[in-house]
């Protein structure tokens, strides 16, 4: 049998690494598995060694803030490769309105939408986003929500689709890692990326690591690894570096095992995929409010969820606060490098739904 995967590739990896998980367990059981994704997404394809379903990458104007434009001609082409070699299914994150085109011409009955929480339900958008994002995302026959603690959500209309309620699907990376505590690594992680993305989202990612780099100073028995993913992310944050600093600046994608390994704290955004992961391998963190855009939202439930789950382990601290406040709040949860964190992801249950539907 044969499975697709459409992953959209900014402005971080989440939806990329999720798709990528589900995809490669279900190599491991014997389907065939093709993908294709765009801008920092290629290379987690390439790094998974899978087949791509197209190798050729969209210019800017066919890749707007929803994802790929349906109409372009690589969409087109991928639609037609869909119809040509028939895939038993066809996963897709992150792509409302090429889901909803898909659904016109190829059974809907075969489409699983993934989808983050917040596609169904951000109450910062205007009802009309909200019905606009419902109405093309549930437009699959199948939908898998997973997130932080997931509960259902409102869905504002009457819908066909099947919706699957789980916890966050992790990379397989993430399962095996064994977290070295005694080290004395501060781990900063920016996401995966600021490719297409907004100018709030590149200020803040900016803002994130430039007080890391200051916290550092004021941390200096521990040493600093900022994983940014991008390189002109990091060579903006180069300048903010002195001589004296003892940071280490990543630009492109570093294996979890290497990123998470020795973290005695991790700094990053509340995104569903890096506290997910967090929560995972019980690593004490600092969660950044980064208040840019529609996602502060998102990342607000996502503190609120986690801290249930371990509130001395992780703390909240906004961007506009000081150097000195973030030292002081990663000196607090260092504390608690041992929490009793039962986070159990969603995986097993994705994979049993998507099973179902393909043995129906």
């Amino acid at each position: 049998m044969k499975i697709y995967g459409i992953f959209r590739g900014f402005p971080g990896l989440g939806r990329v690494m999720s798709g990528v998980a589900l995809l490669n367990s279900l190599r491991r059981q014997g389907y065939e598995v093709y993908a294709y994704s765009y801008l920092q997404g290629l290379e987690v394809l390439k790094q998974n060694n899978i087949s791509l379903i197209h190798d050729e990458q969209p210019s800017k104007l066919h890749i707007m803030v929803i994802g790929l434009n349906p109409i372009s001609k690589i969409a087109g082409e991928i639609y037609d490769d869909i119809i040509k070699n028939k895939p038993d299914l066809v996963l897709v994150d992150g792509e409302p309105l090429f889901i909803s085109t898909l659904s016109m011409i190829y059974p809907r009955e075969k489409i699983i939408s993934l989808l983050n929480p917040s596609d169904l339900h951000n109450p910062s958008l205007p009802i009309s986003s909200r019905l606009f994002y419902q109405r093309h995302y549930l437009s699959a026959g199948y939908s898998i929500v997973h997130g932080v603690g997931v509960e259902k959500s409102e869905v504002l209309e009457k819908n066909s689709s099947e919706i699957k309620w789980v916890n966050t699907i992790l990379r397989d990376e993430i399962i095996n890692i064994k977290n070295n505590d005694s080290s004395k690594d501060i781990v900063g992680i920016l996401g995966g990326g600021c490719q297409n993305s907004s100018k709030g989202f590149w200020e803040s990612t900016i803002l994130m690591g430039k007080k890391m780099i200051e916290s550092s100073r004021i941390l200096s028995a521990y040493r600093c690894r900022i994983y940014c993913n991008d390189r002109t992310v990091a060579s903006a944050l180069h300048q903010y570096l002195s001589e004296n600093d003892s940071v280490e600046i990543f630009d492109s994608y570093v294996n979890p095992a290497r990123m998470y390994s020795g973290a005695k704290a991790v700094i990053c955004r509340a995104g569903r995929n890096t506290t997910s992961e967090l929560l995972y391998l019980k690593i004490p963190s600092i969660l950044l409010s980064a208040n840019n855009d529609f996602r502060s939202e998102e990342q607000k439930k996502n503190i609120n969820k986690v801290l249930q789950y371990n509130p001395d382990g992780i703390k909240t601290v906004d961007l506009s606060s000081s150097a000195q406040n973030l030292a002081d709040n990663i000196k607090s949860v260092i504390k608690f490098s041992n929490p009793k964190v039962m986070f159990v992801p969603g995986n097993e249950s994705a994979l049993s739904f998507i099973n179902d539907i393909l043995h129906k």
